[in-house]
């Protein structure tokens, strides 16, 4: 007999929107970085539309990729390992709230610290923290976002606050100390890549061009940043 329970939870998962399946990486990149998971999430639709492969090539030639448009002039900096990952949603997402991470570290959390993930030309940031802003205006949070534990109990009043209320609450739960370097999993740290896994497939070789992006063009997935905008495509301050 075919259990329709399992059935109608198969539909589910095949009908749900993409971005929910990873909706969860935005919460363990908010924990890891002190940073609210729905900036996050904004930044991630501002960026790349919710779309993990998203590919954006810039006119300097360097390139954007991922959930959160990391630029290719980050691979020296975080390195191989790293950089062979951005494939992977969460791993993207961590990547992103680091480099805004260190926004926030200097320009504290406000809208300048939001703006500097995608430039520190006062103009330009400042257009794209309005990105942000709008984006913050049209996001709601999702049911996961109850068991993320440092905004557990602040999640309904975040609800109710105005758009400044993200930025201002953007700290809550943030560590002690600022983490200066991405931190490895132990086990990402002492095994390499599967090669056979396209997530982690080589990347340095040939210009830096993640070899599991190649399926994705971000003019193709509604993008509302980058060229398109008028704006730096590349998040963050430049390595």
């Amino acid at each position: 007999m075919v259990d329709i329970r399992a059935v109608f939870l198969a539909v589910i998962l095949l009908t749900a929107p993409a971005s929910y399946a990873y909706s969860f990486c935005f919460e363990e990149a908010g924990a890891q970085y002190g940073i609210n998971p729905q900036i996050l999430r904004a930044i991630a639709k501002v960026e790349s539309n919710n779309n993990p492969a998203a590919i954006n090539m810039n006119t300097n030639g360097t390139y954007d990729f991922g959930l959160m448009q990391i630029n290719s002039l980050w691979a020296a900096t975080i390195g191989k390992e790293r950089w062979n990952s951005l494939g992977d949603a969460c791993s993207n997402a961590k990547t992103g709230a680091w480099i805004l991470s260190m926004c926030m570290n200097k320009y504290g959390y406000t809208w300048k610290g939001i703006g500097c993930y995608n430039s520190q030309t006062p103009g330009k940031r400042d257009r794209y923290s309005k990105l942000v802003f709008d984006q913050l205006q049209r996001v709601k949070p999702l049911a996961q976002e109850a068991a993320y534990t440092p905004l557990k109990e602040r999640v309904e009043e975040l609800v109710r606050q105005k758009v400044e209320g993200w930025v201002d609450d953007a700290a809550q739960g943030g560590a002690s100390e600022f983490t200066e370097a991405i931190p490895a999993a132990a086990k990402a740290a002492q095994e390499p890549p599967s090669l056979n896994d396209s997530t982690f497939q080589s990347a340095l070789s040939g210009g830096f061009m993640p070899q599991n992006s190649l399926t994705s063009w971000p003019a193709e997935n509604g993008l509302d940043t980058g060229e398109q905008a008028g704006l730096d495509s590349s998040p963050g301050v430049r390595p």
